[in-house]
């Protein structure tokens, strides 16, 4: 089984209606995942246009979004959840509101849920792969700080259009990713143009 580290509890599609007509990873999630809905089902009725909010409950964070015509998506995270950390389940909403509307249906046929699934292992395998590329870039940072002094923070900045950060350790800008809504896939592809950038940087050093 893949490295669950950092990802959602579980991800959760609904029809306009509210009503769940799919639980991501399948089978060990539905009660809590229920349990979770039932917490935020009142708030979603209120949501009227195409918007995201964000529930902290006893037992988890959930991060929620209304795409008009086609339902939600939630996504169940563990309540510890850091701020360092939050730009995991924004950039899966993004992500899974893509298959969604691709799918251009609140109607979840074995077509779709097939799409939904799919897309859960690559993220899953997107996430453990980001989460090692950034503890690379951080250590060819370090070794280039030491080469080249502050110019490899302007060199962090291109590579990731201000993305990534340094700050006590590689950082994903949490902000940027929800006020651009940039997806899961996209900060994978961002993530490992700078970490190739930053290995060539520094055997170009050493």
């Amino acid at each position: 089984m893949k490295n669950r580290k950092l990802m959602p509890k579980a991800i959760i599609i609904a029809n306009p209606a509210g009503i769940p007509v799919l639980t991501l990873p399948k089978g060990e999630t539905l009660e809590m995942a229920s349990t979770a809905f039932s917490a935020v089902f009142g708030t979603l009725k209120s949501m009227t246009t195409k918007k995201e909010i964000e529930i902290t409950t006893q037992n988890f964070k959930i991060f929620v979004r209304f795409i008009i015509d086609l339902g939600y998506i939630l996504i169940i995270a563990d309540k510890d959840l850091s701020e360092k950390e939050s730009w995991i389940p924004y950039s899966i909403l993004y992500e899974m509101e893509e298959v969604l509307l691709e799918s251009g249906t609140s109607y979840v046929t074995d077509e779709e849920i097939s799409l939904f699934m799919k897309k859960y292992e690559e993220i899953l395998d997107k996430n453990e792969r980001i989460l090692e590329k950034l503890k690379s870039i951080e250590k060819k940072f370090l070794v280039l700080k030491k080469l080249i002094g502050n110019e490899v923070f302007s060199l962090l900045m291109k590579c990731s259009r201000n993305l990534l950060s340094f700050e006590d350790g590689i950082k994903v800008n949490a902000d940027m990713v929800k006020k651009e809504k940039i997806t899961h896939s996209k900060i994978f592809e961002i993530v490992s143009n700078c970490e190739k950038l930053f290995i060539d940087a520094v055997k170009s050093y050493i």
